[in-house]
Order: C-alpha cells, then sequence, then structure tokens
C-alpha cells in the first residue's frame, strides 16, 4: 500500500512513517465465516480489510543530525529520571536515609516527610517527562537501513503500532449482538482505530531484496503457482 513520512516540526523529536497494508482471502464471498482473511485471540480481519502501520522514524546522514540529537536529549531526560529516583531512594534508606523518618520526634518526622514531598514530586515530573520522551524521542530503534523511495537511511522506532478501523466492528460482534463501538461507529459514521498490535523493521543487506512493477509481479506469481502445481 501507500506510505508517508511526515516530519516533525523539531530537530530530534521523531518523523511519523505511516503505511498501509490489504489483508486478502480466498475464500471472498458474502459468507462471513468464509469471508474471514485471518483471525487470531480475539482479532479477527476479513477480505479486503486494511491494516494501518504507524512508527516514530529518523533519518540518517552525514548532513542530518536529527537522529544524534533526539538520542542526546533522551539521554538527558533519562538521567534527569535516574537521578531523581536516586535521591529518592537514598532518602529512605536504612543506611544513608534521613533518620527523621523512623518518627522519634513528631515535629522532625513532620519536617522529613515535607522534604520527602518535594523529592518524590521531583522524581514524578522526572518519569512523567521520561515517559512523553519514549513516544517522541528516539529509545528502541531498528539498525539503519534503505526505505523504498527515500534517499536517506531510516532508523524505525521500536515497536510501531498497528491498527484497524472500527468499520468492520459490526461484522465483527455480529455473533455477539453487536457492541459499543459498533454501534457509535454506525451512528455517529466516526471512523476510529483501534491498535491489535505491534510491528518491528529489519533491513534486507543490499542485493537481498527486489522491487518489482506490476507485471513482473504477476509473472513472479504465475510462476510460483506453476511450480505449487509441480509439486502437488
Amino acid at each position: 500500500g501507500a506510505w508517508k513520512i511526515s516530519l516533525s516540526s523539531r530537530c530530534g523529536v521523531g518523523n511519523k512513517l505511516r503505511f498501509y497494508l490489504d489483508v486478502s482471502s480466498n475464500n471472498n464471498n458474502d459468507d462471513n465465516n468464509n469471508n474471514i482473511a485471518a483471525q487470531r485471540n480475539d482479532v479477527t480481519l476479513f477480505h479486503n480489510e486494511r491494516l494501518y502501520f504507524i512508527s516514530n522514524c529518523w533519518r540518517k546522514d552525514n548532513n542530518n543530525k536529527e537522529l544524534e540529537l533526539g538520542i542526546t536529549e533522551f539521554q538527558k531526560i533519562k538521567s534527569r529520571l535516574d537521578v531523581a529516583q536516586s535521591r529518592v531512594e537514598s532518602q529512605l534508606s536504612h543506611e544513608t536515609g534521613d533518620r527523621r523518618l523512623d518518627g522519634n520526634n513528631a515535629f522532625d518526622t513532620t519536617l522529613a516527610n515535607i522534604d520527602m514531598s518535594f523529592l518524590i514530586r521531583e522524581r514524578d515530573d522526572a518519569l512523567n517527562a521520561y515517559r512523553d520522551a519514549e513516544k517522541m524521542l528516539p529509545n528502541k530503534l531498528s539498525i539503519a537501513g534503505p526505505w523504498p523511495g527515500t534517499t536517506d537511511p531510516l532508523v524505525i522506532g521500536e515497536p510501531g503500532m498497528i491498527l484497524i478501523s472500527n468499520k468492520n466492528n459490526n461484522q465483527r460482534n455480529k455473533k455477539k449482538g453487536g457492541g459499543l463501538l459498533s454501534w457509535y461507529a454506525a451512528a455517529t459514521g466516526v471512523e476510529e482505530f483501534d491498535v491489535i498490535g505491534t510491528w518491528t523493521a529489519t533491513p534486507q543487506p543490499d542485493g537481498d531484496y527486489e522491487y518489482y512493477d506490476d507485471e513482473e509481479e504477476e509473472q513472479t506469481k504465475q510462476q510460483q503457482q506453476q511450480q505449487s502445481e509441480v509439486w502437488e
């Protein structure tokens, strides 16, 4: 399917890579049971249903420093969290901690609790900043590699999300008598998306991948079909 990279307005913050794949099934008739292309656990995909993939990505080349700047910024935020967490643990330690917290003196214990509350707030602020950074800045990354149609190697943030539209929820829940999401989509006409899984990307070494136009792809499918018939 089609794909697009939406560039971030802040250098270092991940660009958004989006693409889709259509699921097909050989049993593409009107029977709901035979119209199922794939099914696992509580997720059902129907013939011609579209899967949407989204992930952060960063360009990597000598002239573009967005990846390096993003990694540096993430490390700063992580270091801030590590320091804040260390202060909290040190304050509570039985060996090096604040002995006023033992409760031997009510006034001193009150003052110690006030000091402790400031440390915990500082730690929580750092933790929230870290969680936000995990969503925007490079931390868990794939190996840099080529992406069709781009000139710069891309690094993909892992894991990406896989989504499906709620427009088929009514069909999905038919055996269950429908559901709130299917009712909402039908009543409002608003298309929303549900996360059904995650994905990662592994770049292929140079020479290990090929691109086909439509005619070559059809020829390849025919050759594979003929080979399959021979083996059968």
